[in-house]
């Protein structure tokens, strides 16, 4: 009797259940059905170069921003040809056409249709031969233009260039066999002359293997690799003298327990020398992609293999539910219910598609609740799907009951993945409220994921003046976008909307200097301390650093001393370095001191599930999740949720008035690394990380390893100082003739002009850089370019940088009027002694 109740009631329970899911289902507005994702449609287009498919080309559904569109770069055979092969994976291919345009996308060059193009079951090839209407040794921007269906043109992006010297297919063959030759240490003795192993390789761990590694791990030490696709060649830059090429390819290790399937990635810096190819860089980053299998999961321990420690995850609040990303790939564990599920994919581990692979996107876990739920989203190109094709921003909420996943939004973005990804970084919030917080193309935005709005909070709001916390819970801003005149800074609490205004006082001004974990750092700076450097810039040396407590806004510690003031700060991990000058108690002038040091005893955040980095007898270092406890394995159960499906669109389109500021972008081996406001803090992070800095417009400021042997400016002459004329003008005279200007500058200055404001003010048609704190080293870059570099010492006069050799640079002095040699370590430590305070330009044609 009582099993049979307890049978009535099981079954009541199962009934209301099924009505509930049902019911969830069919009453969601214009829902139609639950689906999986739809396949890749796409044609993919290859540059045929050597008899090689190198670039392969992915098809973007709307116009891009061509200007930092800088993947790869194709190089033009002779007479201005290049040859395409498009693999057409099943697509009617209407018409092809293609643009030429400059390098910013804003002047076209060419415009044609191709019509003799070759067309088989599944392919297409065509060669191209563009008009003799481009310079040499120019970068430009071709657009292919391909019509497979809906009549709006498919548009697949490369620079191309027609390099006067092309040693591409060298350096591309070089990349190759350099990797072949790894799978077999016989054939690898040959490759072994260009390692430059040390003891700062790491040879604990085949992740990250480098040019300084040990041979054994170059080729993959006691690994059993198999190469599972075919090696993806990418040109990404091609210099006079220099070249990178990127290799991606899948590789499955065999070990006793699984085959592990890992993406390789292999970046090489090149240079052509008269006889030989020379190494100047190359590292290769192995990432295992996780795959549902039992056997990785043991106690408490979750095998994510052959990783990097920095894998994003996100855990609920009491750590009964934890989601993580490995290879752009979402998994979310409930320990409650024992469900693993992948979230989302675009690719399967089983089947590797060109298409489905692609990197250029990430996921971001916005948020995990104690019931299983995660809201995350999906940036950059759209491998498939509904927005295949599209550049965005794509926000899901994964139901875990239902086992669904359904998309809030989609935010249409028109520029590179890396830029995307690089804003995405500085500040992407979820709070309570369903509001989505995003700093994009200098604007705050907050989004109403439920009602598809969106406010703008804060614009023109440059991305120095904007600081966010650990958990990019706070935010804070000054009411001085420009971050120098500032009288009060705005607080911002993103999951309550609160706001604190924090005031400068009277006659003072006041920055927000960064976080620490949640707690804010700001400075305050008397206007009576300020003053201009020998350069012409504004100097707001700060009395006092105050950290605050980020709920109450209660000044917890200060850092005040007497005739000591702080420049700036860096902050890292649990400690604020600053960046200190001391004043003259006579003279009043302020000189550079020691920076200091503040400590805090913050601990970091410990969730109840941790990522850590464990040693193994196979497979060197891994990581793993330490689970809050132990998997129950033999009841585990594996999902993968379909999709809901709308009738309607989910399409936000972020708008603002802004006005465009000029960026620098430093281009690494995969996109952009980073982006800043001066050209002086792009080149320095360039500098260490091997990176290329371009401008907003495209044009190259700066890049590494790019320089001859030696140069000189033949075209400026000795010349003296005189009663009329000091040696600023006289250095800044040379730099406008050289360049066709004329104008009485000694005159200007007088007045009180700035040599920065002088240059800026003539030089119409330069673009003028302040490289206050580069190196010589890295200025040398346009003396090899033929553009001289005023250097302006601690005294205010100044010396023009004309020329170099492998040991001296050449300097034009005018208190002597002399053009000499100063040798290459004596004129560095002179420069660094008087500040390395150097001016230049690049063209802006």
């Amino acid at each position: 009797m009582k099993k049979g109740l307890i049978k009535v009631i099981v079954a009541i329970v199962s009934f209301i259940v099924s009505l509930y899911v049902i019911g969830s289902i069919m009453n969601r507005g214009n829902t139609d059905m639950t689906m999986e994702m739809p396949e890749a449609s796409y044609p993919l287009i290859y540059i045929n170069y050597e008899g090689q498919h190198i670039n392969c080309l992915h098809g973007y559904k709307n116009e891009m921003e061509p200007a930092l569109m800088r993947d790869v770069i194709t190089p033009l055979t002779e007479n201005r040809e290049l040859s395409i092969y498009m693999e057409k994976y099943g697509n009617t291919i209407h018409g092809i056409s293609y643009e030429v345009r400059s390098i910013d996308g804003s002047r076209l060059i060419e415009n044609e249709e191709i019509f003799d193009y070759k067309e088989e079951n599944t392919s297409i090839s065509a060669d191209i031969r563009l008009k003799d209407l481009i310079d040499p040794d120019t970068e430009y921007m071709l657009v292919l233009l391909v019509e497979a269906g809906d009549g709006n043109p498919l548009r697949f992006y490369t620079r191309v260039i027609e390099r006067t010297e092309n040693y591409a297919g060298e350096e591309i063959r070089f990349a190759t066999e350099f990797h072949n030759k790894t799978y077999d240490t016989n054939e690898a003795q040959s490759i072994a002359t260009y390692l430059e192993t040390d003891e700062t390789g790491d040879n604990t761990s085949y992740a990250n293997v480098d040019i300084h590694s040990s041979f054994k791990q170059i080729t993959w030490g006691d690994l059993q690799v198999e190469q599972l696709t075919d090696t993806m060649v990418n040109l990404t830059e091609l210099f006079a003298q220099t070249a990178r090429v990127r290799l991606t390819y899948f590789v499955q290790v065999h070990t006793e327990d699984r085959d592990r399937i890992c993406r390789v990635e292999e970046c090489f810096r090149l240079r052509r020398g008269t006889q030989r190819m020379y190494l100047l860089g190359y590292e290769r980053t192995m990432h295992e992609v996780f795959c549902m299998d039992k056997s990785a999961f043991t106690n408490n321990k979750l095998d994510l293999g052959i990783n990097t420690a920095d894998l994003e995850m996100m855990e609920s609040d009491e750590g009964g539910v934890f989601a993580f990303v490995s290879e752009n790939r979402l998994f979310s564990y409930n320990s409650s219910s024992n469900r693993f599920a992948r979230l989302f994919a675009f690719y399967d581990e089983e089947d590797p598609d060109e298409r489905t692979t692609y990197d250029r996107n990430g996921i971001h876990i916005l948020n995990v609740d104690e019931t299983g739920n995660v809201y995350f989203l999906v940036y950059g190109y759209m491998n498939r799907g509904t927005h295949e094709g599209n550049m965005g921003i794509a926000v899901y909420f994964y139901n875990s009951v239902l086992n669904t996943i359904e998309e809030q939004a989609f935010i249409p973005y028109n520029k590179a993945f890396s830029v995307l990804e690089n804003e995405l970084n500085r500040l992407v919030y979820l709070n309570n409220n369903n509001q989505l917080f995003l700093y994009m193309n200098e604007c705050l935005y907050s989004i109403k994921l439920e009602e598809k709005s969106y406010d703008v909070l804060v614009s023109n709001l440059s991305q120095d003046n904007l600081k966010v916390s650990e958990s990019n819970r706070m935010i804070v801003w000054s009411n001085d976008r420009t971050g120098t005149d500032s009288t009060e800074l705005s607080l911002l609490n993103l999951n309550t909307s609160s706001v604190i205004t924090i005031a400068a006082g009277e006659n003072n001004h006041i920055y927000p200097l960064g976080f620490m974990e949640e707690d804010l750092i700001y400075g305050i700076s008397r206007s009576s301390d300020r003053y201009m450097d020998t350069v012409g810039r504004i100097m707001n040396p700060m009395y006092v650093v105050n950290i605050s407590e980020a709920e109450s806004n209660d000044v917890s510690m200060s850092y005040e001393k007497d005739g000591v003031y702080v420049l700036d700060v860096e902050i890292e991990d649990n400690q604020i370095n600053m960046k200190r000058v001391q004043r003259n108690t006579v003279s009043g002038n302020y000189v550079y001191t020691t920076d200091d040091q503040i400590m805090s005893n913050a601990t970091g955040n410990v969730g109840a599930n941790r990522m850590e980095t464990v040693a193994t007898s196979n497979l060197e270092k891994i990581v793993q999740i330490a689970a809050k406890g132990n998997f129950a394995t033999k009841s585990l159960k594996f999902l993968t949720p379909n999709e809901v499906m709308y009738e309607g669109g989910h399409e936000i389109i972020l708008q603002a008035e802004t006005e465009e500021k000029e960026k620098f972008y430093v281009f690494g081996d995969d996109g952009v690394d980073s982006i800043f406001s001066t050209p002086s803090e792009a080149i320095l992070y360039a500098d260490e990380f091997y990176g290329t800095v371009v401008d907003t417009g495209g044009r190259y400021v700066w890049i590494k390893a790019n320089r001859a042997k030696s140069n000189q400016i033949m075209a400026i002459t000795e010349e003296q100082i005189s009663e009329e004329k000091g040696s600023l003008a006289v250095c800044i005279n040379k730099m406008l003739s050289l360049r066709g200007y004329g104008g009485n500058s000694q005159l200007l200055l007088d007045q009180g002009e700035t040599p920065l404001s002088v240059l800026e003010s003539q030089m119409t048609g330069e673009k003028i850089l302040d490289l206050a704190g580069c190196s010589l080293d890295s200025v040398l870059y346009y003396v090899n370019r033929d553009i001289p570099v005023m250097a302006i010492q601690s005294d205010r006069t100044a010396v023009l940088i004309v020329g170099f050799n492998e040991l001296n640079t050449v300097i034009l002095n005018p208190q002597t009027g002399e053009i000499s040699k100063m040798g290459m370590n004596d004129s560095a430590s002179y420069f660094n002694k008087n500040g390395n305070q150097f001016i230049t330009y690049i063209p802006m044609e």
